[in-house]
């Protein structure tokens, strides 16, 4: 009985201790998950995520959102947003250049001449050359076009110029 009441006396201790412990660590609050516009108001919390993701194109961006008209204006801003955060500053306007003279930023873009397919216009075989499976995703068609032109011509630029000069990349 006595070794229970030490070990029930020092959980108790030790449980303190540890919570007073854990008091003293200062609390950072958390990026807020879901932020309405003030007056909106939302009829479901899925909706009001889906609102909060199209509010900017930088938490569009972040948050890979999808969006009702993948050609919107607000679409287009938050894949250009999801670019820029993945290709080096000085590489972003070859990239824009040649998504503009492929696609449009598209991600439905369909070539009826080839199997051409997408923001980057990718080829059935591209597709497979970086480890992708053909998508209507536009942020995987970006990540898969940006790993093909680093695979291809080792940056951007490069495949802009080789765009310029040939008609195709």
């Amino acid at each position: 009985m006595k070794k229970v009441l030490l070990a029930l006396m020092a959980f108790i201790i030790i449980g303190t201790y540890i919570n007073r412990l854990d008091r003293s660590y200062t609390l950072y609050p958390a990026e807020p998950l879901v932020v309405v516009p003030e007056g909106q108001t939302t009829s479901s919390v899925l909706g009001a995520v889906q609102a909060a993701r199209e509010a900017s194109s930088q938490t569009a961006a972040r948050t890979k959102a999808r969006f009702e008209n993948p050609k919107s204006d607000l679409a287009i801003a938050a894949y250009q947003e999801y670019l820029k955060n993945i290709v080096p500053d000085n590489e972003e306007s070859c990239y824009f250049n040649i998504i503009e003279k492929e696609s449009h930023w598209n991600p439905h873009a369909d070539n009826p001449r080839s199997t051409a397919y997408g923001i980057g216009q990718f080829l059935n075989s591209t597709w497979s050359l970086v480890d992708h499976e053909k998508t209507k995703n536009p942020y995987t068609q970006i990540d898969a076009m940006v790993k093909y032109v680093k695979l291809i011509y080792g940056d951007g630029c490069s495949a802009w110029q080789f765009r310029s000069q040939r008609g195709w990349y």
